[in-house]
């Protein structure tokens, strides 16, 4: 398997991708063209990034020897923006999905004496509570969403959203009158299974509002607390998906304020060989 240019009728080799074994399995490939950068993504993994700007345009093909190719689609992207303040009625979620748990709108009779008139509320039943609203196709952005618990379990939000099993969150655990500091920690949930990519220490207040943020693409996210860095992780599954809001809690978390945009740009911190 190889990343080929072909250009004048001759191949010009971009990647060797000989590490991507197929093994005779259905596999899921993802080809993202972003300007310069070309990602190559298999089963919801980053493994491959190449550059190349030799060509601008064209139309976009298929071809096997000896595979069988199916589900072909073509998803042209436009550059990112959303926002929700969730000014809407009782009872309509508009974009939203809820995924697992509770999820509803918030409105106040008299919003004219509220800063917070409107806002998402969430209630973890039994497991995690989990929103989301975008497109599975977003990838390389800044997401930010302000979040108010109550104490009684974790909050945080989502990114990266696949599906109710696969997921990663920033999840953030209170601060406790018995002395615990709690936990902020990234997670990658994969097949329900949670890993812990990124840790540290210092819990959140109870009723109390935060700002918290994660910028996320190729590989890498970058989470802040009130614009301070608190978490960082590199995980090949960091690609795409849905933004998402997430709790513990089995009483009201609160949302609001959600921001999306799209990021341009290159990084790279040299760890990969």
């Amino acid at each position: 398997l190889r990343l080929t240019r072909v250009e004048a009728g001759l191949q010009f080799g971009l990647l060797d991708l000989s590490a991507v074994k197929l093994n005779g399995k259905p596999t899921s490939f993802l080809l993202k063209r972003r300007q310069q950068a070309i990602t190559l993504v298999a089963n919801d993994t980053i493994v491959a990034r190449a550059f190349d700007a030799t060509f601008s345009r064209g139309a976009v093909g298929y071809a096997g020897d000896g595979v069988v190719i199916e589900d072909v689609r073509v998803q042209p992207v436009e550059e990112l923006f959303y926002t929700d303040d969730f000014m809407k009625p009782a009872g309509e979620m508009g974009e939203w999905e809820a995924l697992s748990g509770k999820w509803a709108i918030n409105s106040l009779d008299n919003p004219v004496l509220s800063s917070n008139a409107f806002s998402m509320l969430g209630t973890a039943v039994g497991a995690p509570a989990l929103c989301a609203a975008g497109s599975w196709f977003w990838d390389n952005y800044a997401y930010a969403a302000s979040v108010q618990g109550t104490g009684e379990g974790a909050i945080g939000i989502a990114f990266c959203v696949q599906d109710p099993g696969n997921y990663y969150a920033v999840r953030w655990e209170p601060m406790r009158e018995t002395g615990s500091r709690g936990k902020r920690q990234l997670l990658r949930v994969r097949d329900g299974k949670r890993t812990v990519l990124a840790e540290s220490f210092g819990g959140f207040l109870p009723s109390q509002w935060y700002r918290l943020d994660a910028t996320v693409g190729e590989g890498s996210a970058r989470v802040r607390i009130d614009g301070n860095p608190v978490l960082a992780a590199a995980d090949p599954g960091l690609s795409h998906g849905r933004a998402g809001l997430y709790t513990e809690s089995p009483a009201t978390t609160f949302f609001d304020d959600v921001e999306v945009h799209g990021l341009k740009g290159f990084a790279d911190d040299f760890s990969a060989p």
